[in-house]
């Protein structure tokens, strides 16, 4: 329906230009409501002339501009000073064709104006709805004055001029008034207004009307227009934008990061930026999981964005890998691999001149045993791209995977392996010709060289593929097994020098290189060597605190106890179950270490290191689990304020001898007066170490250690109790 067509017109054309189909049989037949849902009815005055929809030639007895209370004649603009007797300015019955035109106003103006025309008016340069015109073509003329003019002419023949002001908003404030089909001004029509006793026209003087019961509710409506007239308020609070996801991440805040950018999602979710830098931030923390479900979510919502679906087909290959090397997970891996087909390919198809997708796309083959598929993505890139060594790679690898199949199996001709190792060798080549910084092509070589029982050469191709990646994949197992100390030596420190030589890593990626020194060394028996190369991988890297227990083992032999006390200290407070995991996999050694780690417990106790001597005891206390070690570790973390742990380790020890009447009242004290928690239990374990001590005291065979042990708890636990 057309703006002015909103409402449908009623009445008839043979009434006033005022309000049509007010004040006659028909208009009273029209059943028009007003806005509170009571049917529209006329008020009459005394006189019997309604005062809605007066008829040609009489006047409304109240102005049409005074029905608004204050504040809505104030929004509509300055009223119009009429002179005219009763007969508002814009009800006068000027023909269409002399009514005056509004000034040009601005389009802020006009949308003030035009959201509360009536549907009977036209803008200018608009053409009228056919009830305006209509209404125009049968209005009733003026008489003539005696000036030659016309004028609109009252009930008694009289003439008034009539003086305005030539305003633009004064013909708005007109525009809105006119039409007279609102149901909301009818309404106001009827009412009586304060200080209007007497009405300015000529005819009979009404009798004011009874106050209407329904008036505060036609004021409410009325102040509801000037309300509407102004522009909404926007709440500031909707409009701030969310906080800097970036700011958050580098303060830590992963999870109020991730919240950010769902409400930057939510706000402009056409943005790839948005979607993106979520599911990489969860990649970078190996949350790969949670960053599959995200990219899904963002396909979905953007599923031509070439960046977004490449991602897609990236996680689906990282999580493809990870499964593949998990045992039993090869079913898994082939779902995510056939993923990855399928994004790579998507991704192609919004960018058929892209590498990367091309090049996932035959990897992905490759893993499903789609060989043909993947030798014809090998050939596409190695055309399309011939200074990339990708296309080299994957057909080096595809060679590859062919050699070790013939390798493996029995009765292959040895022409065909032949021939296999010089396509090899000559793809990884050209891959090295082309990009000498990748370590794969080196690694590559130096397993078809071991497998051709080319040691040394091996070797000095495993050294290239470490100096550019330290933590590549280089068969450190078979390199043990069939390489001397001397050569796999002359390995590391040859990687070692063409690391620091090339400089594309960071310094702290050759602790791998240092580990396997250092380890090399301590199993030779050369301490000094091992506790340097130890020391250097931990100070590059402190993950590698498996370091450490080499360095206190090699530097108790060594004699030098205060740094081998050090390090296994600093090993125990961080990871005291992972120096235990230590101490079991030594094998045949692993009484001898942890005799080791019962010397520097002593050590720490003797030298009054309370902190250090408790943590070895906890490591000690995993590595024994009995009751005496785990109430030894308790004791300590009591007296250095650790009250939590020491009822851990109380409960630990009950749970080895759940009758000890010590164990029992030392840990019922850390309930009552430390931690202040579980009194009732504090109680029953008071009344249990009583009970059970009493009953261990009437045994015939017991120490004089015990015994006086178990007469100590009751005693304890006496007191105790009685101050519970």
């Amino acid at each position: 329906m057309a703006r002015g067509d909103r409402y449908p017109p009623t009445g008839s054309h043979d009434q006033g230009p005022g309000v049509p189909g007010v004040g006659d049989a028909q208009g009273a037949r029209t059943g028009r409501r007003t806005l509170s849902g009571r049917p529209l009815r006329r008020r009459r005055h005394a006189d019997g002339e309604a005062q809605q929809g007066a008829r040609p030639g009489q006047r409304n007895s109240v102005p049409e501009h005074r029905l608004l209370p204050a504040r809505a004649r104030h929004a509509l603009g300055p009223r119009r000073q009429c002179r005219e007797e009763g007969v508002p300015s814009v009800l006068r019955r000027i023909p269409a064709r002399r009514r005056r035109q509004p000034r040009r106003s601005t389009p802020a103006q006009r949308h003030r104006v035009d959201r509360h025309l009536p549907p009977q008016t036209a803008r200018k340069g608009q053409r009228a709805p056919p009830a305006a015109r209509d209404r125009s073509r049968h209005a009733t003329p003026g008489k003539r004055t005696a000036g030659g003019r016309k004028g609109q002419a009252d009930a008694g023949g009289s003439r008034r001029r009539c003086t305005h002001e030539p305003r633009a908003h004064v013909d708005r404030r007109a525009q809105a008034l006119d039409g007279g089909r609102s149901a909301l001004e009818e309404e106001l029509r009827v009412l009586p207004r304060p200080g209007e006793g007497q009405s300015r026209s000529l005819a009979a003087t009404p009798t004011p009307a009874p106050r209407r019961q329904g008036q505060e509710m036609t004021l409410a409506l009325a102040l509801l227009v000037v309300v509407q007239a102004a522009p909404p308020v926007q709440d500031e609070k909707q409009a701030a934008p969310p906080p800097n996801p970036n700011v958050l991440v580098k303060k830590g805040d992963l999870k109020g990061a991730l919240a950010a950018w769902r409400q930057w999602a939510e706000r402009e979710p056409m943005d790839a930026r948005h979607w993106l830098a979520p599911v990489r931030l969860l990649k970078s923390k190996q949350l790969i999981n949670d960053a599959v479900d995200l990219c899904e979510t963002a396909v979905r919502k953007l599923p031509k964005d070439y960046d977004i679906v490449f991602e897609m087909a990236m996680l689906c290959r990282a999580k493809g890998e990870e499964l593949a090397g998990t045992k039993g997970g090869g079913g898994n891996a082939g779902m995510y691999f056939r993923d990855v087909v399928r994004f790579a390919g998507r991704a192609l198809a919004l960018a058929p001149n892209k590498r990367r997708p091309r090049a996932l796309l035959g990897m992905a083959h490759l893993a499903l045993g789609d060989r043909q598929a993947a030798a014809r993505e090998a050939d596409e890139l190695v055309r399309r791209f011939p200074q990339h060594p990708g296309g080299w790679m994957l057909r080096g690898d595809l060679l590859y995977g062919s050699y070790m199949a013939k390798k493996k199996l029995d009765g292959t001709p040895p022409n065909e392996i032949a021939q296999l190792v010089v396509g090899v060798r000559k793809a990884f080549e050209a891959a090295i010709k082309l990009d000498a910084q990748r370590p794969g092509p080196w690694q590559r070589l130096g397993n078809v060289a071991a497998w051709e029982g080319q040691t040394a050469h091996a070797l000095q191709l495993y050294a290239e593929a470490l100096s550019r990646n330290p933590d590549g994949a280089v068969p450190w197992a078979w390199i043990e097994q069939n390489a001397s100390p001397d050569q796999r030596r002359k390995m590391l420190a040859s990687a070692l020098l063409r690391f620091d030589k090339l400089g594309t890593k960071p310094k702290k990626a050759k602790a791998q290189l240092l580990w396997q020194l250092g380890l090399l060394e301590f199993n030779e028996g050369k301490w000094r060597e091992a506790v340097k190369y130890m020391t250097a991988c931990y100070l590059l890297r402190n993950d590698y605190v498996n370091a450490l227990f080499y360095v206190g083992l090699a530097s108790f032999r060594l004699g030098e106890h205060e740094f081998g006390l050090a390090a296994f200290a600093i090993f125990a407070a961080k990871s005291p179950d992972d120096l235990a995991r230590a101490l079991r996999d030594s094998g045949k050694h692993g009484n001898d270490n942890a005799k080791i780690l019962a010397f520097y417990a002593d050590l720490a106790h003797k030298q009054n290191n309370v902190p250090a001597s408790r943590d070895l005891n906890h490591v000690s206390a995993i590595w024994h689990d009995t009751a005496q070690r785990w109430n030894n570790y308790a004791f300590l973390c009591r007296e250095t304020g650790k009250y939590k742990a020491a009822y851990a380790a109380y409960r630990r020890g009950l749970d080895k001898a759940p009758q000890d009447p010590q164990l029992l009242n030392d840990c019922a004290v850390i309930l009552q007066y430390h931690l202040q928690v579980d009194l009732d239990q504090a109680r029953k374990m008071y009344e249990n170490a009583i009970a059970h001590g009493k009953r261990l005291l009437k045994r015939k065979k017991i120490s004089n250690a015990d015994k006086a042990r178990y007469r100590q708890a009751v005693t304890d636990a006496k007191a105790n109790l009685q101050k519970l």
